[in-house]
């Protein structure tokens, strides 16, 4: 993603005379989702940069947006509910299906690290988080007594 200036940041976000924004603001839910899976969109878009989210990627947003709140609604019948273990296994299929779509969704958003960042970098980050090496675990660097 190209690096965008602060001052490009302010002008993306500057309210034009006639009411309308320039390019770059973030994209509004659509009118027909739910109030939670509104709230949910608007959470997970201001997370991140006015420019992040185009036209392009929001029939994939919503469709992540979807699945999320068809996973809340399986967990809740799953809590609220005694059921079967026939019944618990369908449940639990239909719930990693949906799991499953929205986790590919994510990953094609790039909204997880594993989608923006590569091992070694995530590595760095995590030797820096830890200030302390991790520990090889090849055949070679075990030390026997």
């Amino acid at each position: 993603m190209p690096r965008v200036s602060p001052e490009a940041n302010m002008i993306s976000n500057i309210e034009l005379e006639d009411g309308g924004i320039l390019p770059g603001e973030r994209p509004d839910p659509p009118d027909y989702l739910s109030d939670g899976e509104k709230r949910h969109w608007v959470q997970l878009v201001d997370n991140y940069p006015p420019h992040y989210f185009t036209i392009e990627t929001q029939p994939l947003l919503e469709a992540l947006i979807g699945h999320v709140f068809i996973m809340k609604k399986i967990m809740k019948e799953l809590r609220n509910t005694s059921t079967s273990k026939s019944e618990f296994r369908e449940w639990s299929k239909l719930f990693t299906e949906h799991s499953d779509a929205a986790g590919k969704l994510a990953a094609r958003l790039r909204l997880t690290q594993t989608a923006r960042i590569g091992n070694k970098t995530a590595n760095k980050f995590k030797v820096a988080r830890t200030q302390t090496p991790i520990k090889s675990t090849k055949a070679w660097d075990v030390v026997r007594n």
